[in-house]
């Protein structure tokens, strides 16, 4: 985004997984709330791809109150 080259110090975490997808607190209740997993889906496919490739649902990293 601004152009700053990657640190490679850190290439072994950039490897690193979670074994399940992990979701904000908000998105777990409104599935909750919902009685489905569509809410979780839709999330997942709109989430910010550098987050998903480690398995971290995410959509908004800019906007946090």
């Amino acid at each position: 985004m601004n152009n700053v080259p990657i640190c490679r110090d850190y290439d072994d975490v950039r490897e690193q997984k979670l074994d399940s997808p992990i979701y904000p607190a908000s998105i777990r209740a409104l599935a909750a709330a919902s009685h489905s997993d569509d809410v979780l889906r839709k999330a997942q496919n709109t989430a910010i791809p550098e987050f998903m490739r480690f398995n971290i649902v995410e959509n908004e990293v800019r906007d946090v109150v």
